[in-house]
């Protein structure tokens, strides 16, 4: 099977307690790409004509482009964020719906801490939609697991 974005669900924690609230990333948003940098350190040692080269480790990022509705509480929590200063922090999950997991209605699942940026709040004219563009950075190692699209649960792998 030839897969397409539509295998790929996103979620994203909206909660402000410490039970998640998983929203399903759609309404509003026009793109929500992911970008894959790995982190390479090359060096020469005396006697050596090639370099050596060492993987430093793997950035992950989300870039994503909203315009906002008032009835998506994903969308206006994003907007809520973009409003204050500083550090913002976001859990995502991305949902594989081509592997199923071991219970039934179940998929592999990766959850992710995100530190949040935006680069752009643009309100305009009275008759302008209000857009938010910005990235997500992954801060950490993610945690794999199971989610439950129907109970909107993420379990994570016991081992």
């Amino acid at each position: 099977m030839l897969l397409k974005n539509t295998n790929l669900e996103t979620y994203i924690n909206v909660s402000e307690t410490v039970t998640p609230q998983w929203e399903w990333v759609e309404k509003g948003f026009t793109d929500f790409s992911e970008t894959i940098n790995n982190t390479e350190t090359e060096k020469y040692y005396v006697g050596y004509q090639t370099a050596f080269y060492t993987n430093e480790g793997t950035t992950r990022t989300y870039n994503f482009d909203l315009d906002l509705y008032s009835d998506s509480t994903l969308g206006m929590k994003l907007n809520d964020m973009a409003n204050i200063s500083g550090r913002q922090e976001l859990q995502v999950l991305r949902v594989e719906k081509y592997r199923p997991g071991t219970v039934t209605g179940t998929y592999k699942a990766f959850k992710y801490n995100c530190l949040v940026s935006f680069s752009e709040k643009n309100a305009g004219a009275g008759n302008v939609v209000i857009n938010i563009k910005g990235t997500m950075l992954v801060n950490g190692d993610g945690i794999t697991g199971t989610f439950n699209p129907t109970t909107k649960t993420f379990t994570p792998d016991t081992n």
